[in-house]
């Protein structure tokens, strides 16, 4: 019994923090939709964009939802993380690189601006985290093995501090923030979908990083895990509010924190694998269909919203929201299981059949939706974008009644 309560203890000293920022989160939801409503952030439905709005195919909402709801998170873990952690200089470029995004998300969902811009701002807030040496600096291998990343470091001074560019490291450590961030923003499209898939994630980095004694990821991650939780409540489908463009935030603090706290980049890779395979996935097919020929037509035709993701297939064959929800957070759960039971474990072979694994599954469903394969029986109302009719959206009143 003292065993099991020895184990259990350094967890469960994680627990206040989650239910102080569950609680915080869930009181201010409300406040948020509110403001968005007054201000006008709101997400607006296809049938109310211009024709040539290339995004139309993966607007789902049929009425205007407030937006901007990664405030309701986002604000928690600012004032958890000013007050109980230590507050060094990764951490300040860790809050300064949410709050860029932050603002640049919460400019997006008013005025919808380019999606270069978006990409630059991103760009800014990899930059700013590096420049304090959250940097993936080597490679592990199987067999104990490592490859050193630092194979040119390069000081300079900069306002009387002194920094370093390490290559390839810094490179790498950048894409592979840009990749976390836009992975997991492209699965915010059903309503909870990208909200549960993100907790289920933040909870694995939080026990990885206890087991392995990461102190400061945890904390960082407990609080995250929080306020999403806080969070769900309200966007869980029907959704009365939704996280916006700023969603990118969480996939850049699981980028970091992977790095920070030796969580490892492949322990992520295993937990998020759907979310990564399914921007691959998607990316792949744009590139096919538009027939590039040179980088700059890549970043060009991988901006431009499709209706090809996962949730969009599943959609296609039938499922509905809720389902499709329940579904991917199920499987993202499996994985951050097998991540957390292989976390001081080598990797590759692992990585390797959880990807082949996914890709049957994607393969599968492709297979079935060419096959017109759909789950709905022929005397049951369906929704032309998929969904029960159980799924309608109730009035706008009892969408706005917080």
């Amino acid at each position: 019994m003292g065993y099991i309560q020895n184990t259990i203890q350094p967890y469960l000293e994680y627990m206040p923090y989650f239910a102080l920022t569950l609680l915080f989160s869930f009181l201010l939801t409300p406040l948020i939709g509110f403001l968005a409503k007054k201000l006008k952030i709101l997400d607006i439905p296809a049938s109310l964009r211009k024709p040539t709005d290339t995004s139309k195919k993966t607007r789902l909402k049929k009425k205007l939802t407030p937006r901007a709801g990664v405030v309701a998170v986002i604000i928690p873990f600012i004032i958890m993380m000013t007050v109980t952690g230590d507050l060094n200089k990764q951490i300040i470029a860790i809050i300064l690189g949410v709050l860029i995004l932050l603002i640049t998300g919460i400019v997006d969902d008013r005025y919808e601006i380019e999606r270069k811009y978006q990409f630059l701002f991103q760009l800014i807030a990899a930059l700013i985290v590096i420049s304090v040496g959250i940097s993936i600096d080597s490679i592990q291998m199987p067999f104990g093995t490592s490859i050193n990343l630092r194979w040119l470091v390069i000081p300079f001074n900069l306002f009387a501090n002194q920094y370093s560019i390490a290559l390839p490291a810094d490179i790498i450590t950048i894409i592979w923030i840009l990749i976390m961030m836009n992975a997991m923003n492209w699965i915010f499209g059903i309503d909870g979908l990208g909200e549960g898939v993100t907790i289920i994630s933040f909870i694995a980095i939080l026990l990885i990083s206890v087991k392995l004694g990461n102190l400061e990821t945890a904390l960082m991650a407990s609080i995250m895990a929080g306020g999403l939780m806080g969070f769900l409540p309200f966007n869980i489908n029907p959704s009365k509010i939704i996280g916006g463009t700023a969603v990118v935030i969480y996939g850049f603090l699981i980028a970091v924190l992977s790095i920070l706290g030796g969580v490892k980049v492949s322990t992520s890779v295993i937990v998020l694998a759907i979310p990564i395979i399914d921007m691959v996935w998607v990316m792949v097919g744009r590139i096919n269909r538009a027939g590039v020929t040179n980088f700059f037509d890549v970043f060009k035709v991988t901006t431009i919203g499709d209706d090809t993701h996962l949730h969009h297939r599943l959609l296609k064959l039938g499922l509905s929201e809720k389902k499709i929800a329940y579904v991917e957070w199920l499987a993202v759960g499996i994985c951050a299981v097998i991540a957390f039971a292989s976390a001081d474990l080598p990797k590759v072979t692992i990585i390797t059949i959880i990807v082949l694994i996914v890709l049957f599954g994607f393969s599968f469903v492709s297979y079935l939706l060419k096959k017109g394969f759909n789950l709905k029986r022929k005397n049951e109302p369906q929704d032309p974008k998929g969904g029960d009719k159980d799924d309608v959206p109730e009035s706008p009143e009892s969408r706005y009644a917080y």
